[in-house]
């Protein structure tokens, strides 16, 4: 195609691609403001207003939707199903906060407003939505401080950290915020651990770390915080974790038809189903064969033999054999070992039937009828020849 040629046809798409956007009528022909209104909190009916704009060239139906936390609350006082090619209507609701109490933050409901063209409900496939928003905040008292766990977990072993942010929501600087963890350990004794803060002031944050230190071997721990101030107790419930390698092998042995290892569970939790993946590669770690320990359930810090048959067609020739061992705990790997050990793999011959004897044996006497018959043959063959005349003798 000839440069000219080309440039016509991506002016001819453009000038087409235009003609298409200048024939679609803009959303925002149609808006609502305000886009999110505030109600002053107190314990009454709150009433207020949505307008919406219509700056088309079209009339259309309209249907408004509420959701949020505050969407059983509200009414609309007249419900509007007509808005005008360029007129303005007004939206009345009420929030009725009488039998209601909320507590202290920001609460707030979504009105979804839909048009649809009049008159064009089977032709048109999508309908803009405008979104509005209304909300009340409900004060904090003077004094009022929010709690939140942003982290409890470590890798230090018999030490449980854990993280706490506190946010000042009052108007008041906090003098002093004291907590404290409560946990069992895995010898069944409660460890306490505790931290403190001073002069938090009013709307602001602070991280808090708490240190705990007991028998605590990998796994999961539940506690209970406690933060105290000015005569007031926040509690929470949550669950540490100390990290690591939950399950470990040891002691793996291996012979020319069978293996075993000791399966050690290091975490302060059960396992209904743990099984190991034996993988044998050569000298480059490239698997040459895949066999599955049998699965076993173990609990808590427990230890547990785990054996198993060598299969007799198992390819390996050598008697230095290198083993990836992979341990799954409930379907997902949690460890992963590389084993060098020695054996002499030597798979059994396979040993003869006595029906099997006799079908030696009854080929060998076959055998034996045909080398006597060939010999025969060949005899009287030779004989035969000898015994022939020579042409031209009478």
């Amino acid at each position: 195609m000839k440069p000219s040629r080309i440039k016509s046809f991506f002016s001819l798409q453009a000038f087409l691609l235009l003609v298409f956007l200048l024939a679609i009528k803009p959303v925002s022909s149609v808006g609502i403001f305000p886009s999110s209104i505030e109600l002053a909190y107190y314990n009454d009916i709150l009433s207020s207003s949505f307008f919406i704009r219509n700056d088309d060239e079209l009339d259309y139906d309209v249907s408004v939707s509420i959701n949020g936390e505050l969407a059983d609350l509200i009414e609309i006082e007249e419900e509007l199903s007509l808005v005008k090619a360029k007129t303005q209507e007004e939206v009345k609701f009420t929030l009725d906060l009488r039998n209601t109490v909320l507590p202290s933050g920001r609460h707030e409901a979504t009105f979804s407003f839909t048009f649809i063209p009049s008159g064009k409900e089977g032709q048109i496939k999508a309908f803009p939505v405008v979104i509005a928003k209304a909300f009340v905040e409900v004060p904090y008292p003077e004094e009022f401080v929010e709690l939140s766990i942003i982290g409890s977990s470590s890798k230090i072993e018999d030490t449980i950290k854990i993280d706490v942010l506190l946010s000042n929501k009052g108007i008041k600087e906090i003098e002093e915020i004291i907590c404290e963890a409560s946990m069992p350990d895995a010898s069944g004794n409660y460890v306490l651990c505790s931290n403190s803060i001073r002069n938090l002031p009013a709307e602001r944050d602070a991280m808090l770390s708490l240190t705990c230190e007991g028998d605590f071997p990998v796994g999961s721990y539940p506690f209970l915080l406690s933060c105290n101030y000015a005569d007031k107790t926040i509690d929470i419930e949550g669950s540490a974790i100390l990290e690591g390698n939950e399950l470990s092998v040891e002691d793996f042995k291996i012979s020319s038809d069978s293996y075993s290892f000791k399966l050690k569970n290091l975490a302060n939790s059960n396992f209904s189903t743990v099984y190991a993946k034996i993988h044998f590669v050569d000298d480059e770690n490239k698997t040459i064969s895949t066999i599955n320990s049998p699965a076993v359930s173990i609990d808590s810090l427990e230890d547990k033999l785990v054996e198993g048959i060598l299969p007799e067609d198992l390819p390996v020739e050598t008697e230095e054999a290198n083993i990836i061992l992979e341990l799954f705990a409930e379907g997902k790997i949690v460890g992963k070992e590389m084993l060098q050990t020695s054996f002499l793999y030597e798979p059994q011959e396979e040993e003869t039937t006595e029906d099997g004897a006799k079908e030696t044996d009854e080929n060998g006497r076959i055998w034996i009828f045909v080398g006597i018959f060939a010999l025969v043959l060949s005899f009287i063959v030779a004989l035969s020849f000898l015994l022939k005349k020579p042409e031209g003798y009478f």
